[in-house]
């Protein structure tokens, strides 16, 4: 089975706690670059990406900037408020919204499940509390001004297990796949850091 890999492009990081931190970056999914704001875990036990995060077209990040903007200058007088909703698809919309949560004043990235009933929150989304939005608003600036340079990694074919035994003469030297994972690919061809 042939896959193709790509790189993923940090462009921002923000530290919100000692054991999270946000990540601003560009990847490559289902034939087109993706703009991903996603909280990232530290600790011992695991370090990496959580399910709290959003995915959206980078056409989006300059409509985004302007309505967290006009929230960041309502900060005074924030509340249950609405800033931006743009149609995804037939089913889900993306919408920035101001809301008090647990006693603390935030702003959520998130999906909006669409239905005739109403519709509610999908879990595709993430929260900032509010002192964050200065920096934010910083981090989706410098996203939506970098421009997207996505890198192949090459074609990422599975080992050969049909003689119970993987390929010994397959290269191991797969860039974004975990050490202990490197042994299941190969790569054809020379150079797999070719511009995309």
């Amino acid at each position: 089975m042939i896959r193709r890999t790509f790189d993923s492009q940090v462009v921002a990081t923000l530290d919100v706690t000692n054991t999270t931190e946000v990540i601003f970056y560009f990847d490559f999914y289902k034939g087109r670059a993706w703009a991903n704001i996603r909280r990232f875990a530290k600790s011992d036990k695991y370090t990496g990406p959580t399910r709290d995060g959003i995915k959206i077209n980078p056409e989006l990040l300059p409509d985004m900037i302007a309505a967290l903007e006009k929230a960041e200058a309502e900060l005074d007088s924030l509340d249950d408020q609405e800033y931006l909703r743009i149609p995804k698809s037939d089913s889900r919309d993306f919408v920035v919204h101001a809301s008090t949560y647990k006693g603390a004043l935030g702003v959520d990235l998130r999906e909006w499940y669409k239905s005739s009933e109403g519709g509610g929150w999908a879990p595709q989304g993430i929260r900032f509390r509010a002192e964050y939005l200065p920096e934010l608003i910083n981090c989706l600036k410098k996203m939506a001004s970098t421009k997207i340079e996505l890198k192949e990694l090459g074609k990422q074919i599975s080992s050969n297990f049909d003689n119970g035994k993987p390929d010994k003469t397959a290269r191991t030297d797969v860039r974004g796949v975990p050490e202990k994972l490197k042994g299941l690919f190969e790569v054809e061809g020379e150079d797999g850091d070719e511009d995309y």
